[in-house]
């Protein structure tokens, strides 16, 4: 906690050294900033009004002034899970990946049973290269919600990467992780494009041509889609051909 504390003084430090290097005194509040604020000083324990300044002022640049809103917040509004995914997200977002890790850590601690902690933190170690950590959090998640689609995506996406790095093929186990995903929410293109390759992989053409057809109903302008879906037909075709020639 303490090293924490230590860290976090010394990253807005330099924060606030580099919004000083762009001027003595820092910019006047414009009109939205103003009406965001007196949003927040009429209620201080909304928390829609934290995120929506937080949110405005890091479009701005000023990630100092971003930070310390979402530390008020959070000292309103201890339990808000949003404010504190803000924050770890911003840590990540300016490749502060140490001190996020232990951000999360920290507030992990704090709240265990919040899956979407362990979540923020998964994607954070999958950035970092530590896949199994990742996939350890991702599981972590699951099992706090059962029906959270982010982490059966994150978990497909992660034995995919595991199984591509000489890991023991687990692209079974990938594909049923997605489409388990598919099931919570099918609306995602790019899931069905990982569905395709996957199928393919083991060498089911007829299912990666129908996923890839899914995935082109939903984003019908992508060229990619387009292009993968039309050589998966004609290797389908192929193939079928062959079969009774």
């Amino acid at each position: 906690m303490k090293k924490l504390f230590l860290m976090r003084i010394i990253v807005f430090g330099i924060l606030w050294f580099v919004t000083g290097c762009q001027g003595i005194f820092s910019p006047a509040p414009d009109e939205q900033e103003i009406r965001l604020r007196n949003a927040i000083r009429i209620h201080p324990v909304h928390e829609l009004g934290y995120v929506r300044l937080a949110q405005y002022l890091k479009t701005q640049g000023r990630y100092s002034k971003t930070f310390s809103v979402l530390r008020t917040g959070q000292q309103h509004i201890p339990d808000s899970i949003a404010l504190i995914r803000m924050e770890g997200g911003l840590f990540q977002g300016l490749g502060y990946y140490r001190e996020s890790q232990e951000y999360y850590t920290e507030q992990i601690t704090k709240h265990p049973d919040e899956p979407l902690l362990f979540l923020d933190r998964a994607q954070l170690y999958l950035r970092l290269e530590k896949q199994q950590l990742a996939l350890n959090d991702a599981r972590k998640a699951l099992s706090l919600k059962p029906d959270l689609f982010e982490a059966l995506y994150l978990i497909g996406v992660i034995l995919d990467r595991r199984t591509a790095s000489n890991v023991p093929d687990q692209s079974e186990q990938a594909l049923d992780a997605l489409i388990a995903a598919s099931e919570i929410n099918g609306r995602n293109p790019d899931l069905w494009l990982r569905i395709s390759t996957l199928w393919e992989r083991r060498g089911e053409t007829h299912q990666a041509r129908l996923a890839m057809l899914r995935a082109v109903e939903l984003s019908p302008e992508s060229k990619l889609y387009l292009r993968r879906y039309a050589d998966l037909q004609e290797k389908e075709l192929d193939l079928t051909s062959q079969k009774y020639s």
